[in-house]
Protein backbone atom coordinates (compact mmCIF):
# COMPACT_ATOMS: atom_id res chain seq x y z
CA UNK A 1 0.00 0.00 0.00
CA UNK A 2 1.69 3.29 -1.33
CA UNK A 3 -0.18 6.68 -0.02
CA UNK A 4 2.56 9.01 -1.62
CA UNK A 5 1.62 9.19 -5.22
CA UNK A 6 -1.15 12.04 -4.97
CA UNK A 7 -3.54 10.24 -2.66
CA UNK A 8 -3.46 6.85 -4.70
CA UNK A 9 -4.09 3.54 -2.79
CA UNK A 10 -1.63 0.25 -4.61
CA UNK A 11 -3.63 -2.84 -5.19
CA UNK A 12 -2.31 -6.02 -6.01
CA UNK A 13 -4.57 -7.58 -8.33
CA UNK A 14 -4.30 -11.11 -9.49
CA UNK A 15 -6.01 -12.82 -12.55
CA UNK A 16 -6.07 -16.64 -13.49
CA UNK A 17 -5.74 -17.46 -16.85
CA UNK A 18 -8.59 -19.41 -18.23
CA UNK A 19 -7.46 -20.14 -21.93
CA UNK A 20 -4.48 -19.53 -24.55
CA UNK A 21 -4.26 -15.80 -24.80
CA UNK A 22 -2.08 -13.64 -27.72
CA UNK A 23 -0.58 -10.60 -26.74
CA UNK A 24 0.43 -9.14 -29.86
CA UNK A 25 4.06 -7.60 -30.18
CA UNK A 26 5.71 -8.24 -33.44
CA UNK A 27 4.71 -10.02 -37.22
CA UNK A 28 8.12 -11.68 -38.91
CA UNK A 29 6.42 -12.25 -41.82
CA UNK A 30 3.91 -15.48 -41.21
CA UNK A 31 4.35 -15.64 -37.63
CA UNK A 32 2.88 -13.14 -34.99
CA UNK A 33 4.80 -13.36 -32.36
CA UNK A 34 3.28 -12.58 -28.36
CA UNK A 35 4.15 -10.75 -25.21
CA UNK A 36 5.35 -12.57 -22.17
CA UNK A 37 3.36 -10.03 -20.42
CA UNK A 38 0.12 -7.99 -20.62
CA UNK A 39 0.56 -4.31 -21.50
CA UNK A 40 -0.69 -2.47 -18.94
CA UNK A 41 -3.45 -0.58 -21.61
CA UNK A 42 -4.81 -4.32 -22.37
CA UNK A 43 -5.81 -4.64 -18.51
CA UNK A 44 -7.32 -1.04 -18.89
CA UNK A 45 -8.77 -1.68 -21.51
CA UNK A 46 -10.81 -4.76 -20.34
CA UNK A 47 -11.74 -2.75 -17.37
CA UNK A 48 -12.98 0.20 -18.67
CA UNK A 49 -15.02 -1.53 -21.35
CA UNK A 50 -16.19 -3.92 -18.40
CA UNK A 51 -17.10 -0.46 -16.10
CA UNK A 52 -18.73 0.95 -18.71
CA UNK A 53 -21.10 -1.96 -19.03
CA UNK A 54 -21.49 -2.05 -15.28
CA UNK A 55 -22.64 1.58 -15.11
CA UNK A 56 -25.24 1.14 -17.82
CA UNK A 57 -23.36 1.55 -21.44
CA UNK A 58 -23.73 5.64 -21.34
CA UNK A 59 -20.40 7.68 -22.53
CA UNK A 60 -20.00 8.94 -18.97
CA UNK A 61 -19.84 5.57 -17.51
CA UNK A 62 -16.65 5.09 -19.69
CA UNK A 63 -14.98 7.83 -19.66
CA UNK A 64 -15.24 7.59 -15.36
CA UNK A 65 -13.97 4.07 -15.81
CA UNK A 66 -10.81 5.54 -18.02
CA UNK A 67 -9.97 7.73 -15.09
CA UNK A 68 -10.34 5.42 -12.25
CA UNK A 69 -7.97 2.63 -13.88
CA UNK A 70 -5.53 5.38 -15.49
CA UNK A 71 -2.94 4.07 -12.59
CA UNK A 72 -2.01 0.83 -13.28
CA UNK A 73 0.95 -1.48 -14.35
CA UNK A 74 2.12 -4.13 -16.47
CA UNK A 75 1.03 -7.69 -15.56
CA UNK A 76 3.13 -10.40 -15.33
CA UNK A 77 3.18 -13.81 -15.08
CA UNK A 78 3.32 -16.22 -11.96
CA UNK A 79 3.77 -19.81 -12.49
CA UNK A 80 3.66 -22.21 -9.18
CA UNK A 81 3.15 -19.55 -6.88
CA UNK A 82 6.50 -17.96 -8.68
CA UNK A 83 6.13 -14.19 -9.61
CA UNK A 84 8.04 -14.04 -12.71
CA UNK A 85 9.02 -10.03 -13.38
CA UNK A 86 11.43 -9.17 -16.16
CA UNK A 87 14.80 -8.78 -15.20
CA UNK A 88 18.36 -8.60 -17.69
CA UNK A 89 20.90 -11.17 -16.60
CA UNK A 90 23.97 -10.66 -19.13
CA UNK A 91 22.66 -9.21 -21.43
CA UNK A 92 19.37 -11.56 -21.83
CA UNK A 93 15.85 -11.11 -20.47
CA UNK A 94 14.72 -12.92 -17.82
CA UNK A 95 11.24 -13.62 -16.19
CA UNK A 96 11.99 -14.28 -12.62
CA UNK A 97 15.13 -16.39 -12.72
CA UNK A 98 13.98 -18.29 -16.73
CA UNK A 99 15.08 -16.97 -19.09
CA UNK A 100 12.96 -15.77 -22.12
CA UNK A 101 13.77 -18.58 -24.56
CA UNK A 102 12.68 -21.33 -22.25
CA UNK A 103 9.49 -19.56 -20.96
CA UNK A 104 8.33 -19.38 -24.52
CA UNK A 105 9.45 -23.00 -24.80
CA UNK A 106 7.81 -24.13 -21.71
CA UNK A 107 4.16 -21.86 -22.00
CA UNK A 108 3.88 -20.73 -24.89
CA UNK A 109 2.67 -22.89 -28.59
CA UNK A 110 2.53 -21.89 -31.90
CA UNK A 111 -1.53 -22.27 -33.86
CA UNK A 112 -0.70 -22.52 -37.89
CA UNK A 113 -3.30 -21.90 -40.28
CA UNK A 114 -3.95 -20.98 -43.87
CA UNK A 115 -6.92 -20.80 -46.30
CA UNK A 116 -7.92 -22.73 -48.81
CA UNK A 117 -8.45 -21.77 -52.47
CA UNK A 118 -11.73 -23.74 -53.34
CA UNK A 119 -11.24 -24.03 -57.23
CA UNK A 120 -7.95 -25.81 -56.81
CA UNK A 121 -8.73 -27.68 -52.81
CA UNK A 122 -5.12 -26.51 -51.98
CA UNK A 123 -3.54 -23.78 -50.33
CA UNK A 124 -4.28 -19.99 -51.17
CA UNK A 125 -1.14 -18.16 -52.13
CA UNK A 126 0.94 -15.96 -49.20
CA UNK A 127 -2.05 -17.16 -46.71
CA UNK A 128 -0.21 -18.98 -44.44
CA UNK A 129 0.35 -17.46 -41.03
CA UNK A 130 1.23 -18.58 -37.56
CA UNK A 131 0.16 -17.23 -34.09
CA UNK A 132 1.89 -17.60 -30.82
CA UNK A 133 0.35 -17.84 -27.72
CA UNK A 134 0.63 -18.33 -23.86
CA UNK A 135 -0.87 -21.27 -22.77
CA UNK A 136 -2.93 -21.35 -19.48
CA UNK A 137 -1.02 -24.04 -18.23
CA UNK A 138 2.67 -24.57 -17.89
CA UNK A 139 3.86 -27.60 -20.36
CA UNK A 140 6.41 -28.23 -18.06
CA UNK A 141 4.45 -28.43 -14.48
CA UNK A 142 1.29 -28.41 -15.85
CA UNK A 143 0.29 -25.42 -13.31
CA UNK A 144 -1.88 -22.57 -13.64
CA UNK A 145 -0.69 -19.19 -15.25
CA UNK A 146 -1.67 -16.36 -13.33
CA UNK A 147 -1.55 -12.63 -14.02
CA UNK A 148 -0.42 -10.02 -11.46
CA UNK A 149 -0.06 -6.54 -11.53
CA UNK A 150 -0.59 -3.20 -9.56
CA UNK A 151 -3.62 -0.66 -9.76
CA UNK A 152 -3.52 2.48 -8.19
CA UNK A 153 -6.92 4.04 -7.19
CA UNK A 154 -7.67 7.54 -5.65
CA UNK A 155 -9.18 7.42 -2.04
CA UNK A 156 -12.44 9.11 -3.60
CA UNK A 157 -12.80 6.22 -6.11
CA UNK A 158 -12.07 3.85 -3.72
CA UNK A 159 -15.98 2.64 -2.20
CA UNK A 160 -16.92 2.68 -6.20
CA UNK A 161 -14.01 0.64 -7.24
CA UNK A 162 -14.76 -2.01 -4.45
CA UNK A 163 -18.64 -2.19 -5.71
CA UNK A 164 -17.54 -2.79 -9.39
CA UNK A 165 -14.79 -5.46 -8.28
CA UNK A 166 -17.07 -7.44 -6.17
CA UNK A 167 -19.17 -7.97 -9.28
CA UNK A 168 -16.55 -8.39 -11.93
CA UNK A 169 -16.22 -12.19 -12.48
CA UNK A 170 -14.17 -12.58 -15.50
CA UNK A 171 -12.57 -9.65 -18.11
CA UNK A 172 -12.13 -10.44 -21.92
CA UNK A 173 -8.44 -9.82 -23.27
CA UNK A 174 -7.39 -10.46 -27.05
CA UNK A 175 -4.96 -10.15 -29.69
CA UNK A 176 -5.96 -7.11 -31.49
CA UNK A 177 -7.68 -8.14 -34.73
CA UNK A 178 -7.68 -12.04 -34.00
CA UNK A 179 -11.11 -12.86 -34.08
CA UNK A 180 -10.82 -15.14 -30.81
CA UNK A 181 -11.78 -13.69 -27.36
CA UNK A 182 -10.10 -15.59 -24.06
CA UNK A 183 -11.47 -15.51 -20.29
CA UNK A 184 -9.06 -14.36 -17.13
CA UNK A 185 -11.30 -15.03 -14.49
CA UNK A 186 -10.55 -13.97 -10.40
CA UNK A 187 -8.26 -16.07 -8.13
CA UNK A 188 -9.49 -18.18 -5.89
CA UNK A 189 -13.00 -17.90 -6.07
CA UNK A 190 -13.41 -14.22 -4.60
CA UNK A 191 -11.87 -11.15 -5.11
CA UNK A 192 -10.54 -9.66 -2.71
CA UNK A 193 -7.75 -6.59 -3.34
CA UNK A 194 -5.16 -7.65 -1.49
CA UNK A 195 -3.39 -3.97 -0.30
CA UNK A 196 0.48 -4.26 -1.37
Amino acid sequence: MSDTNGGLKWYKIIFKQMSPIHIGMKDYGVLSETRVFIPGWTIWGALVNNYGKYTGGEAAGFKEGKRIFQNITCFYPEIDDKSMFPNFKNGRLYMGDVSEKQFRISNTDVLMSTAINPVYISAKDASLHETEFILHKSKDTKKNTFWIGLLGIKEEDKSVFNDFMSTLDEIFIGGGNILWIWTIEKRKGSFNCIRV
